[in-house]
């Protein structure tokens, strides 16, 4: 399966569905949308410090210090460390995303670090 049906896939499970996540990110431009043949991302920066289901939408931040991974599929190294690289994002100090339906956050420096090893 690839990583664009991957993550219509993950939605099955949610209230949210995976067209109405796509279209917010794509009208948000701060967030970024990667499709490619090995991977698929949504994300956008968020206010770690907001309430957690703020952080679910509308797109608007004043402060954002985390970039917020949405859904990720696939081989998502490369296309993950590209983003990460872009000017509105390399200042951000932490990455976050849902797991078993809690956030979790972490520093961007770790990551990265185990990212490139």
């Amino acid at each position: 399966m690839d990583p664009f049906e991957l993550a219509k896939k993950l939605y099955l499970k949610h209230d949210r569905s995976f067209f109405e996540d796509f279209d917010l990110h794509l009208s948000d431009p701060s967030a970024s949308l990667v499709s490619t043949p090995n991977s698929f991302v949504l994300c956008r920066p968020i206010n770690l410090y907001q309430e957690y289901k703020l952080n679910k939408g509308p797109f608007s931040t004043n402060h954002p210090d985390c970039l917020w991974i949405y859904v990720l599929t696939g081989s998502f190294k490369e296309d993950l460390l590209r983003i990460l690289a872009k000017e509105n994002y390399k200042h951000l100090p932490y990455i976050g995303w849902e797991r078993n339906n809690k956030p979790r956050y972490y520093s961007t420096k770790k990551i990265l670090a185990k990212m490139i090893i």
